[in-house]
């Protein structure tokens, strides 16, 4: 766990790095602001596609995409790629057909 005071530090070096930063009580940040836009993500996209799901709560279908589960109810394909999973379910490799 991090002490109060490490987090108070990480938060006052974050805002001299990116400007405008809120934090809620905890010292958790809760907004900031920038002016500079270099480093900024743009690739969200907005899908309006159907979704068909089965009686486990799975989806079945997302748009055109057929997905298809193994036995222990992993995703193991979505028509365009290939999920492997390890003995748990934990996604273990992706590969595309």
């Amino acid at each position: 766990m991090v002490s109060l005071s490490v987090a108070q530090a990480e938060a006052e070096r974050m805002l001299r790095a990116y400007g405008d930063l809120r934090l809620h009580a905890v010292s958790r940040i809760k907004s900031t602001t920038r002016s500079n836009d270099a480093y900024a993500w743009t690739g969200a996209a907005n899908f309006n596609r159907n979704y068909t799901s089965n009686g486990r709560n799975q989806y079945t279908a997302a748009g055109s995409a057929t997905l298809i589960y193994d036995p222990r109810r992993n995703l193991t394909s979505d028509g365009v790629s290939t999920y492997t999973h390890q003995l748990y379910p934990v996604l273990h490799g992706r590969g595309c057909d």
